[in-house]
């Protein structure tokens, strides 16, 4: 009788101790998401939002309560809101990855009915043998809005130099072609 309560207690132990390290990595998982600058969204296989990290609630306007369990459509700017669900029905019957694995330049919606440019990368997985989707987002308003600065910066400084050079050229044709006399 001596050896059960040793056998029992001992599995009580290695069940409480492998609990612990299942949290500890639990917590660990979240943390590291929970605190990611980009936006992670993960999608169920019905285009349902399962997970909205903080950076996804400051970069979309959304509480992570007010989005779980709707559509994902509900973040997309168009032609992508209305195309979304036909994306993961045609991917879930002809496995032919489109989107999944890539990254691409979309433009999003926010919550206040704006919409701004994102990078999005698209990435399949499976929970609980359920088929899942995870979005990493970068807002790249700051990066768009830099490329429009230096184009814009590029072709001021361009036309301003166009007109003293073109005048400076001509001057110097006249010079060459001998307007002037010998030089």
């Amino acid at each position: 009788m001596s050896k059960k309560p040793t056998t029992l207690k001992a599995a009580q132990e290695q069940i409480e101790q492998l609990t612990r390290e299942v949290e500890i990595l639990t917590t660990k998982k979240y943390t590291i998401i929970d605190n990611l600058l980009d936006a992670v969204v993960i999608i169920d296989e019905h285009n349902n939002i399962t997970m909205f990290n903080p950076a996804a609630e400051k970069m979309f306007g959304y509480k992570q309560n007010e989005v779980l369990g709707e559509n994902v459509r509900l973040l997309c700017s168009e032609p992508q809101a209305s195309e979304h669900d036909k994306y993961i029905e045609r991917y879930s019957h002809t496995n032919q990855k489109h989107i999944i694995g890539k990254s691409r330049e979309v433009m999003a919606k926010h919550k206040d009915g704006s919409h701004f440019p994102i990078l999005l990368s698209v990435n399949e997985m499976w929970l609980d043998d359920q088929r899942h989707f995870t979005a990493l987002i970068k807002d790249i308003t700051k990066q768009k809005e830099m490329e429009l600065m230096k184009n814009e910066f590029i072709s001021t400084v361009s036309h301003e130099l166009r007109t003293p050079l073109t005048s400076i050229r001509g001057a110097l044709g006249l010079i060459a072609g001998g307007a002037a006399g010998d030089i």
